[in-house]
């Protein structure tokens, strides 16, 4: 976002009250080139869904992307010349809550399509090209819908219980599910490719590689006890991850680098003697 597009460069912590709400019939009529604007965080394990749903479905040219810093401050995210909370302002002055990531915007418009990261990677992956097949074909749908809800609650939003400054109690408590969750997924994993089926990679598949791509990274080291296995010890999962990295145009959506910088500063913002 160049600096024009927002009315101030002075932006001042945005208030939580309710999220956006979800605007489904942004994603209606022609696919022109640059139609809309995704703001992202490569450090960002949400922003990752949506940009492997982006990446699988070739839109390249329709959803121009906005990366902004790994590291945060007080405000929040920053962009090149501001915040995205300033973007939030421009887009939806009466917004008054969290300036988040990710956040999609159809540009002629000025229209917010969703902040929700399982919209729009529902949306990126099937709606808008219609394919109907890539990530959440219909007749996967219910297997799905549960492998989705399975990973969110005791994989993706697991390492996140406490929050980043958990006690050690606490994050043995974490771990300890964590592990037994990885355990289980390696045994499902022994019995298919995939954790719906053994053809192609599915929704619950890409949310499981979000979380995965950061444990060694940031997780293990960062906010899971010493109990935290390594991941190459989970024969299964680690080919699970290797095989999903491997998928044309994934590895373009991974960056190691801004991960490690933003956890890091994270955990060095909320200690900065240590």
């Amino acid at each position: 976002m160049s600096t024009a597009d927002s009315p101030s460069q002075t932006a001042q912590p945005l208030s939580r009250t309710d999220a956006l709400p979800t605007r489904w019939t942004a994603a209606n009529g022609a696919m022109a080139s640059g139609r809309f604007r995704l703001y992202v965080s490569y450090a960002c394990p949400w922003s990752h869904r949506v940009l492997i749903a982006r990446a699988l479905n070739k839109l390249d040219d329709v959803v121009d992307l906005v990366n902004v810093e790994p590291e945060m401050d007080v405000i929040g995210w920053r962009l090149e010349g501001g915040h995205l909370a300033d973007s939030y302002r421009f887009y939806a002055p009466h917004y008054a809550g969290k300036a988040t990531v990710p956040l999609m915007v159809e540009v002629a418009t000025g229209q917010f399509v969703s902040n929700d990261s399982a919209d729009l990677m529902r949306m990126l992956g099937t709606l808008i090209r219609g394919s109907g097949e890539r990530l959440f074909p219909a007749a996967h749908a219910a297997a799905c819908d549960d492998w989705n809800d399975d990973v969110q609650i005791n994989v993706n939003k697991r390492v996140y219980q406490f929050g980043f400054a958990a006690a050690n109690e606490q994050k043995i408590i974490k771990t300890r599910a964590l592990m037994e969750t990885f355990l289980r997924l390696d045994h499902s994993l022994a019995q298919r490719r995939y954790l719906v089926t053994d053809d192609h990679p599915l929704e619950p598949d890409w949310r499981l590689l979000t979380t995965l791509a950061r444990y060694e990274l940031a997780y293990r080291p960062f906010m899971l006890s010493p109990g935290a296995i390594p991941l190459a010890a989970f024969t299964n999962l680690a080919r699970f991850f290797a095989d999903l990295l491997s998928v044309p145009g994934i590895s373009a959506t991974y960056r190691p680098d801004e991960i490690t910088t933003h956890y890091a500063a994270r955990l060095r913002d909320l200690a900065p003697d240590r």
